[in-house]
């Protein structure tokens, strides 16, 4: 395609000014300047023929599309060719904001200064409607544009002439904008227009807010259920029935449920007893059939027209031919009420009830109760004592879940307030297609800090910033939820009175109780233990006993979120997929029953290596930081979740990489004799090497370790390791493995038998290569 016929698709019929500033035109069908295109000609060495860019957008619309005169792109080409790109977007986002700022001001003073419209005005006759803070501009009534519903900040206004044809002010903001009819707030209405709008304020007195559009509801939508709630939020849907183009369908209606599925509001839509060809809205509705029926539309409850059976118990009346009548169950009646309205969810093994925000963990007896409380309701009848397992049946299979049903809930946190994307730092309203298991309980509340909580931090951790900036991405990482995609568990070491537990006790806050466990480590194995930790953040172990044993098999499956088995007492095993962060403090190195060089690796170690005397201590600190400062953790928390996210893994900290050494160097004697013995050196351009296989270091180990008193591991376990930490040492030279080698293009590495000062070993200056183990 070329220039002339892109401008042509986009309306745009006279010739393009290529100078790099924005210009203006009337699209086609309007009879503003709506229409605008910014374009540049670049003549640069890079490119044979010169390069032209052309961007065309609508700001009715809010839609641009791009055109460059040349599809292929070197990299320096595309280096230039974006840069431009960058530029002429700034450039017409500036001309949008200078019109918007212009529109708004003009907008504010009429808004001060106009004359307010009156209910005798032509269109407002035709409608049967009244005025509502309508203002009059000429001979059009004007409607204010509003953005926020706490400020009521005009932007721009829509212009409505006695014919009833409309035009907003040109360049203001419309996207995002409303008007509203304030009155009771217990049910709060959205539709797209003046006149409905009118329509359903006068029919019932609640608040009514207009979207002005259809491609603009949702926006608005979302406004009213931040502000009211979605079980106070309906959406007065246009009932768009003449459409002649089956590809177009019900688009008022379409929209409509589309937006309740995604948000979870419920809609109403007017139904016209008349056989008169017209008619799509409420306000039609109220012309043609009166206020009444528009009243009686509106107040009918919204459950009996959803639920037609609700009333009754879930039976319909059934009469035979003989005239004989008997109520009969309505199995899916029942089904779709507990699948839409109660928000049950089966799945993953469990059964949940949706409420406040998050699913709650139910039971089999909690679902018999609020079945039998429904279908009780049947009038006239005995019921049979089949009826409820029926109904159950119905349910369950009915509501039957996978993950794949829900929305993808990664990188969201569930706060009070909503659901916060923590890589945008945006809201969104709590919604029942998110499958969480818990609720934060405080907001998010974007500029809280905590002051107190880092001087805290800065005197524990002696004022290394390293330490506290990885405290917070690790409380992020906790308070994110989900798979423990780190594969790390978090050790606090340090001897009493050092801080650990005012440090574990903001944590636990952060989280609130419902959203931890605290199994005791040595106890993780144990399946009526481990089932505590089941859909928890984290579990969060104060102190460790110092002889205590942690299991290693069930420690690896926990931090790296394998399927474990667990049960509850009295109930049969089952698979759970771990989610919450092991935390444990320990006054010594932990004990583990097995200290593979995998197990070391899952660890980090944070040190506390203070201790604060009588004097000093404050008691009450933690209920100090708990009570003001715990929105500000959160921030930290979430900046720090956000860092982590961006490079991929937990930084490395000085005094946390030292204290796990020595923890390994005490923990492991396979480990011990490496370092002490070995090292991997990089082989120089012209030395040749000696080679030696593991097994024959063996020998020597078990010698070291029967002299020393160490536990001995076998050859096999030995040999492994052995090489496990070769390869970590050779990492660190910049060597890859390879089908089983170590592989380097410029460096080979060896291993050194370092020279040895004491009497198991004799001094040994030999190098071995290490391809040969």
């Amino acid at each position: 395609m070329n220039i002339e016929s892109f401008l042509s698709a986009e309306g745009l019929t006279q010739p393009p000014i290529l100078d790099g500033e924005v210009h203006r035109f009337k699209p086609e069908g309007r009879s503003d300047l709506a229409g605008w295109y910014i374009g540049s000609e670049i003549q640069n060495e890079s490119f044979k023929d010169p390069l032209q860019i052309i961007t065309v957008g609508n700001w009715s619309t809010n839609t641009q599309t791009t055109f460059t005169s040349k599809n292929r792109f070197s990299k320096d080409q595309k280096k230039i060719k974006d840069a431009e790109l960058e530029r002429l977007r700034k450039k017409a986002e500036e001309q949008k904001e200078a019109r918007r700022e212009e529109a708004r001001k003009m907008s504010v003073e009429f808004f001060n200064s106009a004359p307010k419209a009156t209910d005798d005005h032509p269109y407002l006759k035709k409608k049967k409607v009244k005025s509502h803070g309508l203002l009059l501009e000429e001979d059009r009534i004007a409607i204010p544009v509003f953005q926020s519903l706490e400020l009521f900040d005009v932007h721009s206004f829509q212009l409505i002439s006695p014919d009833g044809s409309k035009q907003f002010i040109p360049g203001g903001k419309i996207q995002g904008g409303f008007f509203i009819f304030k009155g009771e707030t217990d049910c709060v209405y959205v539709c797209e227009g003046y006149s409905t709008g009118a329509t359903v304020f006068e029919a019932t007195g609640k608040t009514v807010l207009i979207a002005f559009s259809l491609n603009n509801l949702k926006n608005i939508v979302l406004k009213a259920i931040q502000k009211y709630g979605h079980e106070n939020v309906i959406i007065c849907a246009d009932n768009d029935r003449f459409q002649t183009n089956p590809k177009v369908g019900n688009p008022g209606l379409d929209v409509a449920i589309s937006i309740s599925s995604d948000l979870g509001v419920s809609f109403k839509y007017p139904k016209f007893k008349t056989d008169l060809n017209q008619g799509t809205d409420f306000n039609d509705l109220l012309v043609f059939e009166g206020i009444s029926t528009v009243v009686e539309q509106l107040s009918a409850s919204k459950m009996d027209e959803k639920h037609p059976s609700l009333r009754n118990g879930f039976h319909f009346l059934k009469v035979d031919s003989k005239g004989n009548e008997s109520w009969r169950p309505d199995y899916l009646g029942l089904a779709k009420y507990f699948k839409e309205e109660v928000r049950y969810a089966n799945t993953e093994g469990w059964q949940f009830f949706y409420a406040d925000g998050y699913y709650n963990k139910t039971s089999d007896l909690e679902l018999d109760k609020l079945i039998i409380d429904q279908i009780s309701k049947v009038p006239e009848r005995e019921k049979p004592s089949y009826t409820l397992g029926a109904f159950k049946k119905y349910v369950k299979a009915n509501c039957l879940y996978s993950e794949s049903d829900f929305l993808d809930s990664k990188f969201k946190i569930n706060m009070a307030n909503g659901v916060l994307d923590v890589k945008t730092k945006r809201m969104a309203p709590h919604n029942p297609r998110y499958f969480f298991k818990y609720k934060n309980p405080y907001d998010f509340s974007p500029d809280a800090t905590c002051e107190a909580w880092l001087e805290f931090l800065r005197d524990v951790f002696d004022n290394d910033q390293e330490l506290i900036d990885l405290s917070a991405e690790i409380f992020g990482y906790t308070l994110l939820g989900g798979a423990p995609f780190l594969h790390k568990a978090f050790c606090l070491i340090g001897t009493g009175r050092n801080g650990k537990s005012v440090y574990l006790n903001v944590l636990k806050t952060i989280l609130s109780k419902a959203n931890y466990s605290a199994v005791s480590m040595e106890k993780i194995g144990e399946p009526f233990h481990a089932v505590q930790m089941d859909g928890k953040l984290a579990n969060i172990v104060g102190e460790s006993p110092a002889k205590a044993t942690i299991p290693s098999d069930a420690f690896k499956a926990l931090v790296a979120g394998d399927e474990l088995m667990v049960s509850y007492k009295g109930k049969d095993n089952y698979e759970m997929v771990p989610t919450a962060r092991l935390f444990f403090a320990s006054n010594s190195d932990p004990v583990f029953r097995d200290n593979s060089f995998g197990l070391q690796e899952r660890l980090v170690i944070i040190p506390f290596s203070k201790t604060y005397t009588d004097d000093i201590i404050d008691p009450f600190l933690s209920d100090r930081l708990v009570s003001t400062e715990i929105p500000g953790v959160i921030n930290w928390a979430i900046n720090g979740l956000c860092r982590l996210l961006e490079r991929g893994h937990l930084p490395k900290v000085n005094v946390s990489t030292q204290a796990k050494e020595a923890f390994k160097m005490d923990a492991d004697s396979s480990y011990y004799f490496y370092r002490k013995y070995f090292q991997v050196v990089a082989k120089e351009a012209e030395e040749t090497v000696e080679s030696i296989k593991i097994s024959s270091l063996y020998p020597l180990y078990c010698h070291y370790c029967d002299n020393s008193g160490e536990h001995k591991k076998s050859l096999k376990v030995f040999s492994r390791d052995f090489k496990n930490y070769i390869k970590q040492d050779c990492g660190h030279l910049g060597v890859y493995e390879m089908q089983g080698y170590f592989r380097t293009k410029r460096l080979i590495p060896s291993i050194e038998l370092q020279e040895l000062k004491n009497s198991y070993f004799r001094p040994n200056n030999a190098k071995y290569n290490e391809a040969s183990f």
